[in-house]
C-alpha cells in the first residue's frame, strides 16, 4: 500500500484557571490522507515525477511464482537475469497520483 498523508500543527492557548493555574499552549497534530494505493510489488522507494505522477522501484513477484509453476523457481540455472531480490523482478512503474493505475511498468535487468 502507498499512502500520501499530509501532517498539520496546531497550537492553542488556554486561559488560566480560577485556582491560579497558568495558562498552556496545547499542541494539536491532524493527520489527512491524501492518496492511498494498492501496489502488485513491494514499494523500494518512491519520487514525485509531477503533479500528476509518481515513480515507483519496486520487486515484483517472478511469473513463476505467480502461476504456481516451481519447477524453474527450484532450478538456479535457468534463471533470467532479469530477476533480483531472489525470485523476485525488479521494475520502475510510472503511476497516477489521482486513480493509481500504472501509467508504465519496465523491468530492470541486473546481472549478477
Amino acid at each position: 500500500c502507498l499512502m500520501g498523508m499530509q501532517v498539520r500543527e496546531v497550537l492553542r492557548s488556554t486561559a488560566a484557571t480560577k485556582d491560579g493555574a497558568p495558562a498552556r499552549e496545547i499542541k494539536r497534530k491532524t493527520v489527512s490522507v491524501t492518496m492511498a494505493w494498492e501496489l502488485d510489488c513491494v514499494a523500494c522507494g518512491v519520487v514525485p515525477m509531477d503533479e500528476k505522477h509518481v515513480a515507483v522501484l519496486g520487486l515484483v513477484p517472478s511469473p513463476s511464482l505467480v502461476d504456481g509453476d516451481e519447477s524453474d523457481h527450484n532450478d538456479k540455472s535457468n534463471r533470467d537475469y532479469s530477476i533480483a531480490g531472489g525470485d523476485n523482478i525488479l521494475e520502475l512503474q510510472i503511476i497516477n497520483r489521482v486513480d493509481g493505475t500504472s501509467i508504465s511498468n519496465d523491468r530492470l535487468p541486473l546481472s549478477e
